[in-house]
């Protein structure tokens, strides 16, 4: 149970970091993939500039494969 906590705080840290980057456009260019693989269909829409990229996470279009992807540990993630 201690290693879901500590996970969903990292995860949520991860989070946070992206949603300061989608801030600016170049920190955006700069670390794109990270942010598009972390945020949510609603964080790009929250950004008229990011909207196509809404699109592209709406229709469930991932730029890693899938043996490299772990499955969450859990449901959902609040978002904070």
């Amino acid at each position: 149970m201690n290693n879901k906590v500590h996970n969903r705080k990292k995860i949520n840290k991860l989070r946070r970091n992206a949603l300061n980057l989608i801030e600016s456009k170049h920190d955006f260019d700069t670390h794109w993939l990270f942010c598009f693989e972390v945020l949510d269909v609603d964080d790009f829409m929250n950004n008229p500039d990011l909207w196509g990229w809404s699109k592209l996470k709406g229709k469930g279009i991932s730029f890693i494969r899938k043996e490299y992807k772990m499955n969450p540990p859990y449901e959902s993630i609040s978002k904070q």
